[in-house]
């Protein structure tokens, strides 16, 4: 049998129907810009030549993935279902403001634990989001690079016209900025992979996808090869938001019943272009749910040999679950680590747990899993008398108003009155606060502790381990992250044997007392 039709039934042998949908839908985050069976291929390859590629392929995916955990030992388990033990939280103390070398002790005073082979830290794979748009705020040079064992630079959207150059088509800001990081990062032996897509980024992936097999792939595997070798990239990070989804991602996105099956084909491809002596890491961002199989509209059954094969890791996006748009009450940025969470009379569905869960259960080792963690929180309005309960203390869940979009953080950008998305739909503001400027800000709601300011109202909830803050004068309540539940989520990483963490984005904290609370966590789990 041809390879290529071979690969095609192997395919659409995995991409079947697998575990219920979630019962909210999973957005991306909203600040910045988860299949069907394949098409069949009708390639005029030959058998030897097919052969050949699939020798290839096997041994440029055998030495990408030895490529990678001798960097960052990531490791692939047998396990197919995460554990159990709950995760538990610790009050944990701010850090003190980082060093003048960028060395930040961590809140007991100890600096994490990096070890300069594997490049983990604390035992695991570290990584940071560093956009263009917020680079200002975190200079290259400023990075904690002792903290993390990749930086994830964007993501760059995938432009229709490839031929321009993904980093081209940004400018030459963009492309020095680039070039900097690159620098400064293997100077201090930290791997750079290229973020490629966003929410806003990802209208093309459907139809640069392979169609008729994975050789119709090759214009955009090749062009993200071209940029790897030109940038002296270390990887790539796919955050296509998301294949075969209708419920999901930005509306105006080209979408394909078969996209999950022919995202799977193109790894299959992009791994047999690699080079063995220099292979590539490869990666995704995801949703709570494995791939969407398209024609049966719910989450694939199992994903071991179509996409674990060739991911090195992938990122869940435990956040933006649940936004100022939802029709929900007020319950945070992110899924709760645990499931039941009650909210409103309603028992909470979607949790970190369930989410790692059903990957596992579809094959993904747990190991090849981050936990993906903002450093950002949404703004709600919400009338006092909703906000304080008749004990005086700051209410559970409070109702809010969803008609309305408060002002948030100075990067909390007011577009113009006639600004609209990619999609052409007129766009507001998104309410959104960073950690570092609820500190920062004169209005803002923390100390430089990154405890709650006098005159701010606080709440820790420890079923979704998340707090939320209110202010009484302008109204607004704030769904967040802080020190206590980034350690929670530290502890979460340890417990399920997760490979690490992701945090999005770099530039959001502050001194590091987020980045060093998850560190803490992983360590005392």
């Amino acid at each position: 049998m041809r390879l290529d039709k071979l690969l095609s039934l192997v395919a659409l042998s995995l991409l079947t129907v697998a575990i219920p949908a979630p019962d909210s839908a999973q957005s991306s985050q909203a600040s910045r810009d988860a299949s069907s069976s394949t098409s069949q291929s009708s390639t005029t390859t030959k058998s030897n030549t097919n052969n050949s590629t699939a020798s290839a392929t096997s041994s440029s995916i055998n030495s990408a993935t030895t490529s990678l955990r001798s960097s960052v030992n990531i490791t692939s388990t047998p396990s197919a279902t995460a554990t159990s033990t709950s995760a538990t939280t610790s009050t944990a103390v701010a850090s003190p403001p980082p060093s003048k070398n960028g060395t930040t002790p961590s809140k007991n005073g100890t600096t994490p634990s990096k070890n300069g082979t594997t490049g983990l830290v604390n035992g695991v794979l570290s990584v940071g989001s560093y956009t263009p748009k917020l680079s200002k705020y975190l200079p290259v040079a400023d990075i904690s690079w002792d903290k993390y064992s990749v930086i994830k630079f964007g993501p760059i959207p995938l432009t229709k016209d490839i031929g321009l150059g993904l980093i081209g088509a940004q400018g030459p800001e963009v492309e020095n900025l680039l070039k900097q990081l690159v620098k400064t990062a293997h100077a201090n032996h930290v791997k750079v992979v290229l973020s490629i897509g966003g929410r806003e980024g990802s209208q093309y992936f459907s139809s640069m996808m392979p169609q008729n097999g994975y050789d119709s792939a090759s214009a955009l595997v090749s062009s993200i090869h071209v940029l790897k070798s030109e940038y002296n990239l270390d990887g790539f990070d796919f955050d296509w938001e998301f294949p075969g989804n209708t419920n999901d991602g930005l509306p105006c996105n080209q979408r394909n019943e078969s996209d999950s099956g022919n995202f799977s084909l193109f790894l299959r491809a992009f791994r047999a272009k690699d080079s063995p002596d220099a292979a590539t890491a490869v990666s995704a961002t995801v949703g709570l749910a494995p791939f969407n199989s398209g024609e049966y509209g719910v989450p694939l059954l199992d994903v071991s040999l179509a996409f674990a094969e060739f991911l090195d890791y992938v990122t869940i996006m435990n956040y933006d679950v649940w936004t100022p748009a939802s029709a929900v009450p007020l319950v945070g940025p992110n899924a709760p680590l645990q499931v039941g969470c009650t909210f409103d009379n309603r028992v909470s569905s979607q949790s970190a747990r369930t989410a790692v869960e059903a990957w596992t259960k579809a094959g993904m080792p747990a190991a090849k899993i981050l936990l993906g963690v903002p450093t950002y929180g949404h703004s709600y309005a919400v009338e006092p008398s909703a906000a304080i309960d008749a004990s005086g203390k700051l209410a559970e869940y409070p109702a809010f108003n969803g008609g309305a979009h408060p002002q948030g953080d100075v990067w909390d950008v007011i577009p113009g009155p006639n600004a609209t998305d990619v999609c052409g739909n007129a766009t507001h503001i998104t309410g959104d606060w960073y950690f570092r400027n609820l500190v920062n800000a004169t209005d803002g709601f923390l100390d430089a502790n990154g405890t709650a300011r006098e005159d701010i109202w606080y709440r820790y909830d420890d079923c979704t381990q998340t707090p939320y803050a209110y202010n009484k004068t302008s109204g607004i309540m704030l769904s967040y992250d802080d020190v206590k539940s980034f350690e929670a989520k530290g502890k979460f990483v340890k417990a399920m044997k997760l490979g690490g963490f992701a945090v999005w984005e770099a530039a959001g904290d502050y001194n590091d007392l987020l980045l060093d609370a998850i560190l803490d966590g992983v360590r005392s789990g």
